[in-house]
């Protein structure tokens, strides 16, 4: 695991093998044990990455990270059993818990315009009310809250993301942001298929890949941060 956790390629092989075995272990079976370990498998290589490369971090930053990934592995773990409504909602709280642990690992001290946020708060405003708008009559009384709650923390995850720009270097700050979109489509393409109508061929997958990259690319962002060292060749604990 040591060797795993210290080689880009070796991780990135690891994690992304895991993320196709889920993937068709899903289309097998939605709930067996093996999927069990190979959906929380995911989570929990992020979080040993994480771990490893602790030392490189503020305490707090790390705090906020760890936090987020232990959130959303019990969400993976609860949204396994979605058939029971009340498991369900309890993974949709946590996801948001990982989200707003997120926005606090994201969060800066530098100043920012809020003249540079108006397009992008447009534009995550504009696609959060379409989707709402599209799985309005598929959502219950609960559902719309707890809807409603992650679609703000994943807005702010995005608008926090945005503000980075000139506090981190450029690769830490392009990782995350892709990460971020990836959120986006693994996000509404959840909400289209749990709560409308919308057949979305190949939607469980899709589901699936765009979640996994999501975490991958924003956990090695957030790593790079200030410190460079994870995506570099001659760096001694990242190669």
């Amino acid at each position: 695991m040591y060797k795993i956790v210290k080689s880009r390629l070796h991780f990135s092989v690891v994690f992304f093998t895991i993320l196709l075995i889920d993937v068709i272990v899903k289309n097998i079976s939605e709930v067996s044990l093996f999927r069990i370990v190979t959906k929380t498998s995911l989570l929990l290589s992020l979080l040993l990455l994480a771990l490893y490369h602790k030392s490189e971090q503020k305490k707090r930053n790390m705090f906020f990270l760890v936090s987020a990934l232990i959130c959303f592995w019990v969400g993976d773990i609860l949204m396994l059993f979605y058939e029971n409504v009340s498991l369900y909602f309890l993974a949709i709280f946590f996801f948001i818990l990982g989200k707003l642990f997120y926005v606090f690992r994201l969060s800066t001290k530098k100043d920012f315009s809020m003249n540079r946020l108006v397009p992008y708060v447009f534009f995550g405003v504009s696609l959060m009310f379409i989707v709402y708008y599209l799985i309005y009559n598929g959502l219950c009384e609960t559902s719309f809250f707890l809807v409603f709650l992650y679609f703000f923390a994943a807005l702010k995850v995005f608008l926090f993301a945005i503000l980075r720009k000139y506090a981190v270097v450029a690769s830490s700050y392009n990782l995350v942001l892709l990460g971020v979109f990836f959120s986006f489509f693994s996000d509404t393409i959840t909400a289209l298929s749990s709560f409308s109508e919308i057949n979305i061929p190949f939607s469980e997958s899709a589901i699936m890949i765009f979640y996994g990259l999501s975490q991958f690319f924003i956990v090695i962002g957030v790593l790079e941060d200030k410190n460079i060292c994870v995506f570099k060749k001659n760096c001694k604990s990242w190669s």
